[in-house]
């Protein structure tokens, strides 16, 4: 389906929710292929997405096959509060891909440092560590999986590391 027949196209270019309580009453959209076909668009209500920028990336809306000409402000104001709430979740997103693909490998990291440097998970397996860190230890690097990161700690040390990675 093209960009030329669809809602949103038209519903990003807006300031505020845009509300088509029956489509084949509205000039844009009575002979649009998604009103006239089997799809049977007859109720929209969309809205734009917005970047932190204010940039519009998309929109958010409700169709349905049957008319409504009792969608509401208080609706209107649910289908704002519900797309800035997509709005976050995807620069949330964004900003986690951003620093996954940012992040350095281990390798280019702390591979060949001569200081010792372990990564591990929630669970406390090591992901990976470096010679300094398994030769210091009395490890192997080949070893990473034959012990947990918590087991190398003084037993005064893990409740205080297991809290603190509880809260990262």
């Amino acid at each position: 389906m093209s960009r030329d027949v669809s809602f949103c196209a038209h519903a990003i270019l807006q300031s505020e929710v845009m509300v088509i309580p029956d489509a084949r009453n509205d000039e844009r959209f009575h002979d649009n292929p998604l009103v006239t076909g089997a799809s049977n668009l007859r109720f929209y209500a969309g809205v734009p997405l917005y970047s932190p920028d204010g940039l519009p990336l998309g929109a958010l809306c409700v169709i349905d096959d049957k008319p409504h000409n009792d969608f509401s402000e208080d609706d209107c104001q649910r289908l704002r509060e519900l797309s800035r709430m997509v709005s976050d979740r995807l620069e949330l997103q964004r900003i986690k891909y951003s620093s996954e693909r940012d992040r350095p490998g281990f390798e280019d990291y702390a591979a060949h440092s001569s200081t010792p440097v372990i990564w591990f998970d929630d669970k406390f397996r090591i992901i990976e560590w470096n010679d300094a860190a398994a030769s210091t230890l009395g490890y192997d690097r080949r070893d990473k999986n034959l012990v947990l990161f918590d087991d190398l700690l003084a037993s005064g040390q893990r409740k205080i590391i297991q809290r603190l990675v509880q809260k990262a």
